[in-house]
């Protein structure tokens, strides 16, 4: 069976489902594992260095929201928002992909981490550029100057400070960034509101407030995260009208 696009391009490379269904992954490149073991060995053994450079509002007074400047493994300066309910449960580190939050998420019975990595959001420099196409391919002609290396190393920066502010999250620490590209591609704006467990702690109720974009298909957009989130409830709330719920 042939799949159905409207990529301008043919994304299945001329195969069938089935085809593509019967593709394995390869073998793993030659240096691979040593490769990334060296790297966490740098990046972890690099002197912690970080400081609180300030505390904003937050919207729940229960929850306090701090801005976190980190020095990397590499002399760069990353910056990260670290917000802590009064009650914890555990924490969550908050890749952000290519969608950068406008603000930090507070809600929540878990302590947050959203780094923003090298060169995006908080954290943009003079030498690598922020926009996406660019900073994809930033220093790719190497796999020792490519730019996700860092942003790798970045995130493995953030959880470490997070369990070094709060020791009580190291015992349930998770990490979150699954739906990024689906809801980069829909909206023009979306924020995640808020994290919350349900049956007994075995699973995540996240809620998201989204601007759609223009002329998008919506069905097919909440079908595409459903598919990313195990067929599970997915719940938006539009931004500016949370009285107004799309529910699947």
């Amino acid at each position: 069976m042939n799949i159905k696009h409207d990529f301008p391009y043919d994304p299945t490379n001329g195969l069938s489902q089935e085809e593509l269904l019967k593709l394995t992954a390869p073998p793993e490149p030659a240096g691979f594992r040593k490769f990334w073991e060296e790297t966490r060995s740098l990046a972890m053994e690099h002197k912690l260095y970080y400081h609180i450079e300030r505390e904003v509002w937050s919207e729940l007074p229960d929850c306090r929201i701090y801005v976190v400047r980190a020095k990397t493994w590499d002399n760069r300066e990353i910056v990260m928002w670290i917000s802590r309910p009064k009650q914890s449960r555990g924490g969550i580190l908050i890749g952000q992909g290519y969608g950068n939050m406008s603000t930090p998420p507070c809600d929540s019975d878990f302590t947050l981490c959203c780094p923003n990595v090298r060169g995006l959001g908080l954290s943009q420099c003079r030498d690598i550029p922020w926009r996406p196409l660019k900073h994809v391919l930033h220093g790719i002609r190497a796999k020792e100057t490519y730019v996700l290396r860092g942003v790798i190393t970045d995130l493995w920066l953030a959880a470490t400070i997070l369990i070094d502010m709060y020791p009580d999250v190291a015992e349930n620490l998770n990490y979150m960034g699954l739906f990024d590209r689906v809801l980069t591609e829909n909206t023009t704006y979306w924020r995640l509101k808020r994290v919350k467990t349900t049956d007994f702690g075995t699973l995540f109720d996240l809620v998201y407030s989204i601007k759609v974009k223009n002329g998008i298909d919506q069905k097919k957009f909440i079908d595409d995260l459903r598919a990313l989130n195990g067929n599970l409830n997915v719940t938006l709330v539009l931004y500016k009208y949370d009285d107004k719920i799309y529910e699947k």
